[in-house]
C-alpha cells in the first residue's frame, strides 16, 4: 500500500473521529443523552453480583498507575526483544 493511500486513509478516519467526538459533546451538553446514559447505568448496575465485583475490581487494579506502568516496561522489554529477533533473522536471511 503506498504512502499517499495510508495518509489518505488516516486523515479521513481522524476527521471522521473528530466530527464524532464534537457530535457527542454536544449531545452532552444540551442532555440530549442523559436518557441514553441512564438506560445504560440501569442496565450495568442491574448485573451487579459478587462475582461480577471481584472481576471488576481486578481490571481496577489492572487500570492503576503502578501496575500500568510495569505492564508498560514489561510490553517495551518484550517489543524490543522481538525487534532484535526479526532483525537477526533478516540480516541472517540477507546473508544466504
Amino acid at each position: 500500500m503506498n504512502l499517499k493511500l495510508q495518509l489518505t486513509r488516516a486523515f479521513f478516519l481522524s476527521l471522521a473521529s473528530v466530527i464524532g467526538f464534537g457530535l457527542v459533546a454536544i449531545l452532552v451538553g444540551e442532555q440530549k443523552i442523559a436518557q441514553f446514559d441512564s438506560a445504560v447505568t440501569s442496565f450495568i448496575q442491574g448485573l451487579e453480583s459478587p462475582t461480577m465485583t471481584i472481576i471488576m475490581k481486578f481490571f481496577t487494579t489492572i487500570g492503576s498507575i503502578p501496575v500500568v506502568i510495569i505492564l508498560s516496561i514489561l510490553v517495551l522489554l518484550f517489543c524490543t526483544k522481538c525487534y532484535i529477533i526479526v532483525q537477526s533473522l533478516y540480516y541472517f536471511w540477507q546473508l544466504l
